[in-house]
C-alpha cells in the first residue's frame, strides 16, 4: 500500500515551512507550495497520488476555496482542510470542507490531518 501525500498551500514561507516540518515529522509525504497557482498546476499532473490538501484561504490571485473546489474537480475523493484568519464568505463555504480558524496549534493541527485522513489515508 502506498500512502496518498499532502498538499499544503500557504503563501506565508515560514507558516508553511512549519506545517511541512511538522507533518513530515508526524510521517506524511507533503508537497508545499507558497503559489496557489503552482499548487494546481502540479497537483492536476497527479491528482489521485492526494489525499488532503490543507490551503490558507487568503492568498494572492486566488483563495484557498477556490484553488480547493478546482482540485476537488480533479480528485472527488480529495479531503480538504482550509485555515483562515478570517470569517469566510457564505459562498466560500462547503459542507465537506473542513475549516480551521488561525492561530491552530501544533496539535490542533496534526488532531485535523490524522482526523481528515483516518478513513482515506491509504489506497
Amino acid at each position: 500500500m502506498l500512502a496518498k501525500a499532502i498538499a499544503v498551500i500557504e503563501d506565508e514561507i515560514d507558516v508553511l515551512n512549519l506545517y511541512q516540518d511538522v507533518l513530515e515529522n508526524e510521517g506524511y509525504i507533503v508537497f508545499a507550495y507558497n503559489d496557489p497557482l503552482e499548487a494546481i498546476n502540479n497537483i492536476q499532473q497527479m491528482p489521485k497520488e492526494f489525499g488532503l490538501v490543507i490551503s490558507d484561504y487568503r492568498m494572492p490571485l486566488i483563495n484557498g476555496f477556490e484553488v480547493c473546489t478546482k482540485l476537488i474537480d480533479l480528485n472527488p475523493d480529495l479531503k480538504v482542510v482550509i485555515i483562515s484568519a478570517f470569517d469566510l464568505m457564505e459562498e466560500d463555504r462547503n459542507p465537506t470542507f473542513t475549516f480551521i480558524n488561525k492561530p491552530i496549534t501544533i496539535a490542533k493541527l496534526i488532531s485535523v490531518v490524522n482526523e481528515a485522513l483516518s478513513k482515506s489515508l491509504y489506497i
